[in-house]
């Protein structure tokens, strides 16, 4: 009896729910259409014809008066020193440059040079907690002029910017040292990056 409960009064709810739904459908479909009131049109604009005023006086501002710029003073001329045939040496004289054998010629060795540098970039960290200092960095160069075995040396504060140093490093070209006409690759470099916030 409780089963039969159970499935009957659902059934009888879902069935007066969608009878309902149907005949209120049906009311809406069949449903006189009101009536539409015609509104008067309105124009958007309104043109109207102005007569024009043929005694319409335009002014025009005049431009300031220009300032008088005044002339820059003569300057003495600087003399110049004549020239005589008699200041001039009568005779020529060849200069000749003593000769040096091959075996006492030595070329002279070149510096190495930075050719590019790169400034390194602030890190965030330390820009946002406006930490200033700087860092030294250790490398070598080859004989291309790149940078290689990079390392630090110094930094302060303590390995805040030792990553921005590095990366800066690697990009610097050099013109290697010269020894005898040929480039040589350099140990033991430095060079010192500041960090200062402006």
């Amino acid at each position: 009896m409780q089963v039969l409960r159970r499935i009957t009064l659902p059934f009888i709810n879902a069935s007066l729910i969608t009878a309902g739904l149907f005949l209120l459908m049906y009311s809406l479909v069949h449903m006189e259409e009101p009536e539409l009131l015609k509104a008067m049109p309105s124009p958007l604009f309104t043109f109207a014809n102005v007569p024009e005023d043929d005694n319409v006086i335009i002014t025009i501002p005049k431009p300031p008066e220009p300032k008088l710029v005044e002339p820059l003073p003569d300057l003495p001329a600087h003399p110049v020193a004549e020239i005589t045939d008699e200041g001039l040496p009568a005779q020529w004289t060849e200069y000749s440059p003593p000769t040096v054998e091959g075996s006492q010629l030595a070329i002279a060795d070149g510096q190495l040079t930075l050719v590019l540098g790169y400034p390194p970039v602030y890190p965030n960290g330390a820009l946002t907690r406006n930490i200033e200092g700087f860092a030294v960095v250790g490398f070598s160069v080859s004989q291309a002029g790149e940078v290689f075995d990079a390392y630090i040396l110094e930094s302060e504060p303590a390995g805040v910017f030792d990553r921005s140093a590095l990366q800066a490093i690697s990009k610097f070209r050099y013109r290697a040292r010269n020894v005898n006409g040929k480039p040589v690759a350099s140990d033991g470099q430095r060079y010192m990056f500041s960090y200062e916030i402006d």
